[in-house]
């Protein structure tokens, strides 16, 4: 009966699961939490060798949940409320000074109080920064001189720029042959915004190259910097401050290959779990909820 009311609760509200099993939902939600804590995984008899932290906000206010997983299976290994340093590393040790010191790549954002936790915590890790988040500030830059180059616009060519910024934004190769030729339409009537495109193509075929050297890819990284700072376009100049800062972890994506583009799935899964609950009010709970999901389906 436990395992019964367990597994609706899975993918019911607590509410839904105590009508179809005629319980309270406080005992519903008991049972599932019991449930819920024998599934937590055996850390002792799991070989971790790469993790990938990421966060989540939960609610308004910028209230975030890090999130700790082991890399290779994806199962979460700890979950800690907050993202400041203190809360985090704080949390890595409870894995142990030895497994720490097993672990060989991190995978992050640029975000420091992650970076000073791993670097005092894990002795031997390789941080690899998520390239999403390089292309994120790229296109940002990108999506800034759309919009000061359509505030300076005539009637006219506001006309022409209108609804233009999904075809901006996307990669090339993913566009309609149509969609291709509006495209070429816009960028050939303002050189700023031509550049800034054809900056976003460059770095974006950089993180895509499967086939040159590591030293090649380096190559092009430091001449796409000259390209941005020769076409004088401000508003890309923050972005290589942060690729120049955070170069190091940027390479190591080429040389370890790996992403966070499965925390996005997994983010995916959370957010439904809060909107099923209409929010968490028990973070415990919650913190549960969230492990079960990196989990094997219940039987």
């Amino acid at each position: 009966m436990e395992t019964y009311v367990a597994s609706l609760a899975e993918k019911m509200s607590l509410k839904d699961t105590a009508k179809v099993v005629r319980l309270d939902w406080k005992t519903v939600k008991q049972i599932d939490r019991v449930y819920l804590r024998s599934l937590l995984p055996d850390i002792s008899k799991m070989e971790i060798t790469r993790i990938a932290m990421d966060e989540i906000a939960i609610m308004k206010g910028h209230r975030y949940v890090t999130i700790i997983r082991d890399y290779d299976t994806g199962i979460v290994i700890r979950t800690v409320m907050g993202r400041r340093y203190d809360d985090v590393a704080l949390a890595l040790r409870t894995l142990g000074t030895g497994r720490l010191a097993r672990i060989q790549c991190v995978s992050l954002d640029m975000w420091d109080p992650y970076i000073k936790a791993v670097k005092e915590n894990c002795p031997n890790a390789r941080l690899v920064f998520d390239k999403f988040h390089v292309v994120k500030k790229i296109n940002e830059a990108l999506d800034c001189v759309r919009r000061k180059e359509f505030a300076k616009a005539s009637e006219s060519e506001r006309l022409n720029m209108k609804r233009k910024r999904y075809l901006i934004l996307s990669r090339e190769e993913n566009l309609k042959p149509e969609q291709q030729e509006d495209l070429d339409k816009l960028v050939q009537k303002n050189e700023r915004l031509h550049k800034a495109y054809l900056l976003k193509e460059q770095i974006l075929s950089i993180f895509d190259d499967a086939t040159s050297s590591f030293e090649q890819i380096k190559g092009r990284i430091y001449i796409w910097f000259s390209n941005v700072l020769s076409n004088d376009l401000e508003e890309f100049y923050s972005v290589v401050d942060m690729m120049r800062s955070y170069l190091y972890g940027i390479l190591n994506h080429f040389k370890y290959h790996m992403t966070n583009a499965i925390a996005e799935g997994f983010n995916t899964k959370i957010n439904v779990i809060k909107r099923r609950a209409y929010g968490f009010r028990d973070v415990e709970y919650f913190m549960l909820k969230i492990i079960q999901s990196s989990l094997p389906r219940l039987a």
